[in-house]
């Protein structure tokens, strides 16, 4: 991202007509003293008011400071005669032999890609429902107004039985474009095309596409370990992944923002962490997925959202021959990084590679929440509203009955209101409540059993 010089004709970037500049008459234009030459503060008043997408709008890629430094190393080398000024010869050389660009190709100007990626999440949401036979569940038992728990699980789900009884690791990556529901789905498209949308545009697709599959498997397989006896999908890991990428790129590439003082977007960034963040430690939520999601997607971003800072090398400009600075054919801005940031890369680098190592390691243990103690505070956050003794969760379906019959069919000592639970593994079992069955319901019925696959 950030400044590209790409070697070409000299055509006027805002001329679709493929017309070449008379840079002769654009001197002309900045001499406004009439003496023949150029100084460095009208070369960059040139710059802006001729390549206005470098600074004072949302898709800018260098704050003042940042484009002042740029300007001073092209029109240092750019000075032959190193009087200051650039001459006419000087700025037609420098002019002709390279177009600038800032960040403005034409393919950041669509997000395909998450345009893309919605679309597949909506695909998926369909192909589930075709499993379904297009049958919605009451909203009592799938509250985002979509099909049962079998239908999910059947169309790719993913629980930890799947993937560490049956091998079946194709479902950490399918799932994430599984939604339980036609609210579920829309709530994290939107959200994807906020925050999808904003990546793609400004770092490119590969980058956002990294990001966002990154997060989305992290995010699944902390699901997989933490809530072993529950179905999950939905894209809501990869998502918080952009969130955190948006904070790996305010945190590391602030000096090269434009207006660093516009304060209410980082607020607004802040706020709107810790109301997602907040939402997700609310009971019955997947908080693991939304959690490990935010911080891959911050690592990542660390190691893949930089904003380049641009320098010049000087071998690019030194004749060994003559032994003087020129501007020969080989002149180019390199990109680079800066000690700074690589040293970020590296320890973000380390952090991903011992998250992972986390994960093999909880993967073969036992009973996951005895290795991780306070694993359970990530899932469900004590108040004094609620408590946490119940925040182990299950997936289930159900079926309230009228008759205690078909309970009693099954459990001769059965008495009370007949509610038939379904558990993961195909088995039947009844439950005495007047309520809808919760999560945790499901956990105490099929729970204890349904973990035991491991043996």
């Amino acid at each position: 991202m950030g400044a590209a010089w790409t070697r070409s004709a000299p055509v006027d970037p805002d001329d679709d007509t493929g017309n070449t500049i008379d840079w002769e008459e654009e001197f002309k234009k900045i001499d406004v003293n009439r003496d023949q030459s150029v100084t460095q503060k009208e070369f960059k008043d040139y710059v802006k008011e001729r390549f206005p997408h470098t600074e004072g709008n949302k898709e800018s890629k260098y704050s003042d400071d940042g484009l002042d430094k740029l300007i001073q190393k092209i029109f240092k080398k750019a000075d032959r005669n190193r009087d200051g000024n650039l001459d006419v010869t000087e700025f037609k050389s420098l002019m002709e032999k390279f177009t600038w660009h800032f960040g403005d190709e034409k393919w950041r100007n669509t997000p395909y890609v998450t345009i893309g990626l919605i679309l597949i999440n909506c695909f998926a949401f369909i192909l589930t429902m075709v499993v379904a036979d297009w049958k919605f569940v009451s909203r009592d038992e799938n509250s985002m107004w979509g099909p049962s728990v079998e239908d999910l699980l059947e169309s790719g789900g993913l629980t930890s039985v799947s993937v560490i009884c049956n091998a079946e690791w194709w479902r950490i990556f399918v799932s994430f474009f599984l939604h339980s529901g036609v609210l579920h789905l829309g709530g994290n498209m939107i959200a994807l095309w906020i925050l999808g949308a904003w990546l793609e545009k400004s770092f490119g697709p590969y980058d956002m596409l990294t990001v966002y599959l990154s997060s989305g498997i992290a995010g699944q397989i902390s699901s997989a370990l933490f809530l072993p006896n529950s179905v999950s999908v939905g894209a809501s890991g990869a998502i918080f992944g952009l969130l955190g990428a948006r904070w790996a790129d305010h945190l590391q590439n602030y000096l090269f923002f434009h207006h660093l003082d516009e304060k209410p977007s980082f607020a607004l960034l802040l706020v709107s962490t810790i109301a997602l963040v907040g939402y997700s430690l609310l009971p019955d939520l997947n908080a693991f997925a939304h959690v490990f999601g935010l911080f891959t997607g911050s690592l990542i971003g660390d190691i893949v959202l930089i904003r380049p800072r641009v320098v010049t090398p000087l071998w690019a400009f030194w004749d060994k021959t003559a032994g003087e600075m020129f501007m020969g054919d080989d002149f180019h801005v390199e990109v680079i990084r800066t000690w700074g940031q690589q040293v970020r890369v590296l320890l973000a680098a380390c952090a991903i590679a011992i998250e992972f190592l986390a994960f093999i390691y909880l993967f073969n243990a036992e009973d996951v929440y005895e290795e991780c103690e306070y694993c359970k505070y990530l899932q469900c956050f004590e108040t004094p509203w609620w408590g946490c003794d119940d925040f182990s969760l299950a997936s289930c379906s159900f079926e309230k009955l009228n008759s205690a019959d078909k309970c009693t069919s099954i459990d001769p000592d059965f008495e009370g209101d007949c509610v038939l639970i379904t558990c993961l593994d195909g088995s039947i079992h009844p439950l005495d409540t007047e309520l809808t069955p919760t999560a945790a319901d499901c956990y105490e019925v099929c729970g204890p059993d349904y973990i035991h696959c491991r043996d």
